[in-house]
């Protein structure tokens, strides 16, 4: 069996409805919920981090639904990254994506292998990295992530 645990981290009251929190520079997603199966992947409600215990090669998606928090923000770079417990962005997790003001929930979404050794842990966040915009307003955000053996 290559997957060993699983979970999904996500932010809504239940997936038809959006929250709509709108995230400056540096802020983190704070996410609510969480499915989690298997011991290797933890992560508090209410809380932005999800930690990944060491041992295990981690397959970490995140999913962010966003808009400009004010007109005139079309075509600004929009970024958004997983981050370490420090802050620091995780190699090949930044994504840039433009704001379109036509559409009003922009989407993107970035998936990468992350191998955590043993006798570590690795803390992930979800961040706002925006400069361009003063807030980001978040509509719906997910990470998903699985433990592979």
């Amino acid at each position: 069996n290559i997957l060993s645990d699983g979970a999904l981290i996500y932010e809504s009251d239940d997936y038809n409805i959006l929250f709509d929190k709108e995230l400056s520079y540096a802020e983190d997603v704070v996410f609510s919920n969480n499915e989690i199966a298997g011991n290797n992947i933890q992560h508090d409600a209410n809380t932005a981090p999800v930690i990944l215990l060491g041992g295990h090669p981690y397959f970490v998606k995140y999913t962010v639904s966003y808009s400009a928090t004010n007109c005139g923000s079309n075509g600004s770079d929009i970024i958004f990254a997983l981050t370490d417990g420090n802050g620091n962005e995780i190699p090949g997790t930044k994504h840039v994506a433009s704001v379109s003001n036509e559409v009003y929930a922009n989407n993107i979404s970035l998936g990468i292998l992350l191998d955590v050794d043993d006798n570590e842990m690795a803390v992930v966040k979800l961040t706002n990295l925006t400069r361009d915009i003063p807030k980001v307003r978040v509509h719906a955000a997910t990470i998903t992530v699985f433990a592979l053996s």
